[in-house]
Protein backbone atom coordinates (compact mmCIF):
# COMPACT_ATOMS: atom_id res chain seq x y z
CA UNK A 1 0.00 0.00 0.00
CA UNK A 2 3.00 2.50 0.61
CA UNK A 3 4.27 4.45 -2.66
CA UNK A 4 7.07 2.61 -4.46
CA UNK A 5 8.93 5.54 -5.28
CA UNK A 6 9.35 7.00 -2.08
CA UNK A 7 12.35 5.94 0.40
CA UNK A 8 11.64 5.39 3.71
CA UNK A 9 13.14 8.96 5.33
CA UNK A 10 10.89 10.41 2.52
CA UNK A 11 7.57 8.30 3.82
CA UNK A 12 8.23 9.13 7.43
CA UNK A 13 8.44 12.84 6.93
CA UNK A 14 5.63 13.55 4.58
CA UNK A 15 3.22 11.59 6.69
CA UNK A 16 4.16 13.58 9.88
CA UNK A 17 4.20 16.76 7.51
CA UNK A 18 0.72 16.13 6.98
CA UNK A 19 -0.61 15.65 10.61
CA UNK A 20 1.76 18.90 12.26
CA UNK A 21 0.45 20.57 8.66
CA UNK A 22 -2.58 19.88 9.74
CA UNK A 23 -2.29 21.04 13.44
CA UNK A 24 -0.66 24.54 12.20
CA UNK A 25 -3.37 24.91 10.40
CA UNK A 26 -6.20 24.17 13.39
CA UNK A 27 -3.98 26.25 15.85
CA UNK A 28 -3.10 29.44 13.06
CA UNK A 29 -7.10 29.27 12.18
CA UNK A 30 -8.76 28.80 15.40
CA UNK A 31 -8.96 32.71 16.85
CA UNK A 32 -11.15 33.43 13.32
CA UNK A 33 -13.18 30.50 14.12
CA UNK A 34 -17.35 31.41 12.32
CA UNK A 35 -16.16 35.52 11.35
CA UNK A 36 -17.05 37.07 8.58
CA UNK A 37 -13.86 38.34 6.30
CA UNK A 38 -11.61 38.53 9.81
CA UNK A 39 -8.48 40.66 9.55
CA UNK A 40 -5.77 37.80 10.12
CA UNK A 41 -2.98 38.54 11.94
CA UNK A 42 0.26 36.18 14.15
CA UNK A 43 -1.24 38.01 17.51
CA UNK A 44 -3.83 35.71 18.39
CA UNK A 45 -3.24 33.25 20.64
CA UNK A 46 -3.07 29.69 19.09
CA UNK A 47 -5.20 26.33 20.06
CA UNK A 48 -5.69 22.86 19.29
CA UNK A 49 -9.70 22.20 18.38
CA UNK A 50 -10.77 18.55 17.90
CA UNK A 51 -9.54 19.09 14.16
CA UNK A 52 -6.36 17.95 15.79
CA UNK A 53 -7.57 15.56 18.65
CA UNK A 54 -9.36 13.42 16.72
CA UNK A 55 -7.29 13.20 13.77
CA UNK A 56 -4.63 12.46 16.54
CA UNK A 57 -7.01 9.84 18.55
CA UNK A 58 -7.02 8.26 14.90
CA UNK A 59 -3.17 8.11 14.57
CA UNK A 60 -3.54 6.14 18.29
CA UNK A 61 -5.70 3.51 16.60
CA UNK A 62 -4.04 2.88 14.05
CA UNK A 63 -1.07 2.69 16.35
CA UNK A 64 -2.49 -0.04 18.44
CA UNK A 65 -3.38 -2.23 15.51
CA UNK A 66 -0.64 -1.77 13.69
CA UNK A 67 -1.38 0.80 10.70
CA UNK A 68 -4.61 -1.00 10.15
CA UNK A 69 -7.91 0.73 9.94
CA UNK A 70 -10.04 -0.86 12.66
CA UNK A 71 -13.09 1.27 12.80
CA UNK A 72 -14.34 0.10 16.15
CA UNK A 73 -11.03 0.51 17.81
CA UNK A 74 -11.04 4.00 16.59
CA UNK A 75 -14.16 5.02 17.93
CA UNK A 76 -12.88 3.35 21.00
CA UNK A 77 -10.21 5.69 21.18
CA UNK A 78 -12.87 8.60 20.05
CA UNK A 79 -14.78 7.92 23.24
CA UNK A 80 -11.57 7.56 25.76
CA UNK A 81 -10.09 11.03 24.43
CA UNK A 82 -14.10 12.66 25.14
CA UNK A 83 -14.27 10.98 28.30
CA UNK A 84 -11.10 12.46 29.38
CA UNK A 85 -12.13 15.68 28.42
CA UNK A 86 -9.82 16.13 25.87
CA UNK A 87 -11.89 17.33 22.78
CA UNK A 88 -12.60 20.66 22.72
CA UNK A 89 -15.01 22.93 20.08
CA UNK A 90 -17.03 19.88 18.66
CA UNK A 91 -19.53 20.38 16.44
CA UNK A 92 -23.42 19.14 17.42
CA UNK A 93 -22.93 16.16 15.46
CA UNK A 94 -19.87 15.40 16.82
CA UNK A 95 -21.13 15.83 20.15
CA UNK A 96 -23.90 13.79 20.18
CA UNK A 97 -22.15 10.88 18.80
CA UNK A 98 -19.08 11.04 20.87
CA UNK A 99 -21.67 11.00 23.65
CA UNK A 100 -22.97 8.20 22.65
CA UNK A 101 -20.06 6.13 22.20
CA UNK A 102 -19.54 7.19 25.81
CA UNK A 103 -22.08 5.49 26.77
CA UNK A 104 -22.13 2.00 25.01
CA UNK A 105 -23.57 2.52 21.58
CA UNK A 106 -21.83 0.62 19.13
CA UNK A 107 -19.41 2.64 16.84
CA UNK A 108 -22.00 1.66 13.32
CA UNK A 109 -24.99 3.55 15.43
CA UNK A 110 -23.57 6.19 17.71
CA UNK A 111 -23.54 8.59 13.99
CA UNK A 112 -26.18 10.92 13.11
CA UNK A 113 -28.11 10.76 10.04
CA UNK A 114 -29.73 14.28 9.82
CA UNK A 115 -29.32 16.73 7.72
CA UNK A 116 -26.54 18.71 10.16
CA UNK A 117 -24.86 15.56 9.61
CA UNK A 118 -23.54 17.04 6.16
CA UNK A 119 -20.70 18.88 8.36
CA UNK A 120 -17.20 18.45 7.72
CA UNK A 121 -16.66 16.44 11.10
CA UNK A 122 -15.25 13.23 9.60
CA UNK A 123 -13.57 14.84 6.91
CA UNK A 124 -11.32 16.90 9.23
CA UNK A 125 -9.78 13.87 10.63
CA UNK A 126 -9.79 11.40 7.67
CA UNK A 127 -5.93 12.43 6.80
CA UNK A 128 -4.06 9.65 8.38
CA UNK A 129 -6.63 7.25 6.76
CA UNK A 130 -4.64 7.78 3.62
CA UNK A 131 -1.01 6.14 4.31
CA UNK A 132 -3.48 2.99 4.64
CA UNK A 133 -6.83 3.28 2.54
CA UNK A 134 -6.62 3.56 -1.50
CA UNK A 135 -9.48 5.68 -2.45
CA UNK A 136 -9.50 3.74 -5.67
CA UNK A 137 -10.05 0.20 -3.93
CA UNK A 138 -13.74 -0.66 -3.50
CA UNK A 139 -12.81 -2.20 0.04
CA UNK A 140 -11.03 0.41 0.85
CA UNK A 141 -13.44 2.94 0.11
CA UNK A 142 -16.16 0.84 2.52
CA UNK A 143 -13.59 1.23 4.46
CA UNK A 144 -13.48 5.19 4.67
CA UNK A 145 -17.08 5.45 4.55
CA UNK A 146 -17.17 3.13 7.88
CA UNK A 147 -14.86 5.09 9.77
CA UNK A 148 -16.88 8.41 8.63
CA UNK A 149 -19.94 7.00 10.03
CA UNK A 150 -19.03 6.97 13.67
CA UNK A 151 -19.68 10.33 13.60
CA UNK A 152 -21.04 11.36 10.34
CA UNK A 153 -23.96 8.86 8.74
CA UNK A 154 -24.44 11.01 5.58
CA UNK A 155 -23.65 10.28 2.06
CA UNK A 156 -22.17 14.07 1.24
CA UNK A 157 -19.86 13.65 4.91
CA UNK A 158 -18.48 10.65 3.33
CA UNK A 159 -17.49 11.88 0.25
CA UNK A 160 -15.92 15.12 1.70
CA UNK A 161 -14.02 12.72 3.90
CA UNK A 162 -13.17 10.41 0.62
CA UNK A 163 -11.98 13.67 -1.23
CA UNK A 164 -9.21 14.44 1.39
CA UNK A 165 -8.44 10.67 1.56
CA UNK A 166 -7.85 11.21 -2.06
CA UNK A 167 -5.99 14.93 -1.86
CA UNK A 168 -4.07 14.00 0.91
CA UNK A 169 -2.57 10.29 -0.64
CA UNK A 170 -2.74 11.81 -4.47
CA UNK A 171 0.36 14.46 -1.94
CA UNK A 172 1.51 11.61 -0.20
CA UNK A 173 2.69 9.09 -3.57
CA UNK A 174 3.63 12.18 -5.21
CA UNK A 175 0.94 11.45 -7.92
CA UNK A 176 -0.04 15.41 -6.85
CA UNK A 177 3.19 17.60 -7.16
CA UNK A 178 1.70 20.90 -5.74
CA UNK A 179 0.07 21.90 -9.55
CA UNK A 180 -3.69 23.55 -9.41
CA UNK A 181 -4.75 20.34 -10.70
CA UNK A 182 -5.46 18.32 -7.53
CA UNK A 183 -9.13 18.86 -7.88
CA UNK A 184 -8.81 17.23 -11.49
CA UNK A 185 -6.99 14.37 -9.51
CA UNK A 186 -9.45 13.35 -6.33
CA UNK A 187 -13.22 14.70 -8.44
CA UNK A 188 -13.12 10.96 -10.27
CA UNK A 189 -13.24 9.10 -7.32
CA UNK A 190 -15.98 10.25 -5.39
CA UNK A 191 -19.39 9.57 -5.48
CA UNK A 192 -21.95 11.47 -7.07
CA UNK A 193 -22.95 14.73 -4.75
CA UNK A 194 -23.07 17.32 -3.94
CA UNK A 195 -19.19 17.71 -2.77
CA UNK A 196 -18.55 16.43 -6.25
CA UNK A 197 -20.61 19.16 -8.09
CA UNK A 198 -19.42 21.97 -6.08
CA UNK A 199 -15.60 21.14 -7.15
CA UNK A 200 -16.35 20.47 -10.37
CA UNK A 201 -17.95 24.17 -10.28
CA UNK A 202 -14.63 25.77 -9.11
CA UNK A 203 -12.76 23.75 -11.25
CA UNK A 204 -14.20 24.68 -13.89
CA UNK A 205 -13.41 28.78 -12.93
CA UNK A 206 -10.34 28.20 -13.71
CA UNK A 207 -6.68 29.03 -11.82
CA UNK A 208 -7.13 32.77 -11.81
CA UNK A 209 -9.33 33.27 -8.43
CA UNK A 210 -8.06 33.36 -5.26
CA UNK A 211 -9.35 31.61 -2.32
CA UNK A 212 -10.86 34.71 -1.16
CA UNK A 213 -12.94 35.06 -4.23
CA UNK A 214 -13.65 31.31 -4.30
CA UNK A 215 -15.16 31.43 -0.80
CA UNK A 216 -17.16 34.40 -1.40
CA UNK A 217 -18.74 32.59 -4.38
CA UNK A 218 -19.61 29.32 -2.65
CA UNK A 219 -18.68 29.91 1.04
CA UNK A 220 -16.50 28.34 3.60
CA UNK A 221 -19.25 27.18 6.79
CA UNK A 222 -18.50 23.90 8.14
CA UNK A 223 -20.97 22.58 6.00
CA UNK A 224 -19.18 20.02 4.21
CA UNK A 225 -19.87 21.11 0.49
CA UNK A 226 -18.91 24.19 1.03
CA UNK A 227 -15.41 23.46 3.57
CA UNK A 228 -14.02 20.57 1.55
CA UNK A 229 -14.10 22.10 -1.61
CA UNK A 230 -12.49 25.20 -0.22
CA UNK A 231 -9.75 23.17 1.42
CA UNK A 232 -8.77 21.27 -1.35
CA UNK A 233 -8.65 24.48 -4.07
CA UNK A 234 -6.83 25.98 -1.34
CA UNK A 235 -4.02 23.22 -1.52
CA UNK A 236 -3.51 23.89 -5.25
CA UNK A 237 -2.55 27.12 -4.61
CA UNK A 238 0.33 26.29 -2.22
CA UNK A 239 2.97 26.66 -5.36
CA UNK A 240 1.98 30.15 -5.94
CA UNK A 241 1.91 31.37 -2.25
CA UNK A 242 3.33 28.80 0.29
CA UNK A 243 2.50 27.66 3.11
CA UNK A 244 2.22 30.73 5.53
CA UNK A 245 0.36 32.74 2.80
CA UNK A 246 -2.09 30.06 2.07
CA UNK A 247 -3.25 29.84 5.31
CA UNK A 248 -3.23 33.56 5.86
CA UNK A 249 -5.62 33.68 2.67
CA UNK A 250 -7.91 30.56 4.21
CA UNK A 251 -8.65 32.42 7.67
CA UNK A 252 -8.97 35.44 5.63
CA UNK A 253 -12.37 33.85 3.75
CA UNK A 254 -13.86 33.57 7.31
CA UNK A 255 -16.28 30.50 8.29
CA UNK A 256 -15.22 27.32 9.89
CA UNK A 257 -11.41 28.75 9.73
CA UNK A 258 -9.69 26.17 11.94
CA UNK A 259 -11.10 23.14 10.09
CA UNK A 260 -10.60 24.57 6.72
CA UNK A 261 -6.92 25.49 7.40
CA UNK A 262 -6.34 22.01 9.02
CA UNK A 263 -7.45 19.96 6.29
CA UNK A 264 -5.73 22.61 3.88
CA UNK A 265 -2.54 22.24 6.12
CA UNK A 266 -3.15 18.11 5.48
CA UNK A 267 -3.02 17.91 2.11
CA UNK A 268 0.20 20.95 1.38
CA UNK A 269 1.76 18.85 4.60
CA UNK A 270 1.91 15.89 2.75
CA UNK A 271 3.20 17.29 -0.18
CA UNK A 272 6.23 19.35 1.70
CA UNK A 273 6.88 17.23 4.37
CA UNK A 274 7.87 18.13 8.01
CA UNK A 275 11.27 19.45 6.79
CA UNK A 276 9.47 22.50 4.77
CA UNK A 277 7.20 23.24 7.27
CA UNK A 278 7.98 27.06 8.78
CA UNK A 279 10.34 26.51 12.24
CA UNK A 280 8.42 29.81 13.13
CA UNK A 281 4.91 28.27 13.31
CA UNK A 282 6.36 24.92 14.73
CA UNK A 283 7.74 26.80 17.62
CA UNK A 284 4.36 28.20 18.24
CA UNK A 285 2.26 25.00 18.00
CA UNK A 286 0.46 24.09 21.35
CA UNK A 287 1.57 20.53 22.83
CA UNK A 288 4.03 20.09 19.58
CA UNK A 289 5.83 17.77 21.41
CA UNK A 290 2.55 15.61 22.00
CA UNK A 291 1.57 16.09 18.27
CA UNK A 292 5.14 15.30 16.99
CA UNK A 293 5.55 12.35 18.85
CA UNK A 294 1.90 10.62 18.27
CA UNK A 295 2.94 11.87 14.36
CA UNK A 296 6.07 10.20 14.57
CA UNK A 297 5.29 6.98 15.84
CA UNK A 298 2.19 6.69 13.34
CA UNK A 299 4.62 7.09 10.75
CA UNK A 300 7.27 4.25 11.75
CA UNK A 301 4.42 2.31 12.80
CA UNK A 302 4.70 0.12 9.45
CA UNK A 303 8.40 -0.60 10.21
CA UNK A 304 7.50 -2.34 13.11
CA UNK A 305 8.51 0.14 15.50
CA UNK A 306 6.58 -0.50 18.69
CA UNK A 307 5.14 2.30 20.38
CA UNK A 308 5.78 2.47 23.67
CA UNK A 309 2.35 3.77 25.81
CA UNK A 310 4.15 6.48 27.26
CA UNK A 311 4.49 7.63 23.98
CA UNK A 312 0.52 8.06 23.32
CA UNK A 313 -0.31 10.52 26.17
CA UNK A 314 -2.77 10.75 28.93
CA UNK A 315 -5.41 8.80 27.10
CA UNK A 316 -3.22 5.63 26.52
Amino acid sequence: MRPSTLNRIDMVDKIVGSIVGGAIGDAFGSPFQNNTAPEVSDQHPWRLTDDTQLTLATCEAMIRTWWGVDPSRIAKRFAMWHRASKVIDMGLTTTIALNRLVHGAHWASAGATWELASGNGSAMRAGPLATRLDPSDPRDRDRIHDVSRITHKHLEAYAGALAIVAAVRSAWTGAWRGDENLIALVTPLLPDTLVRDRLLAIQSLGSGHSIVDVASLFGASSYVIESIPLAIYAAQKVGKLGFENLMYEVASAGGDTDSNCSMAGQIVGALLGYGALPSKWLNRLPEREFVERVATQFALIDFRKIPRKSDLGSCA
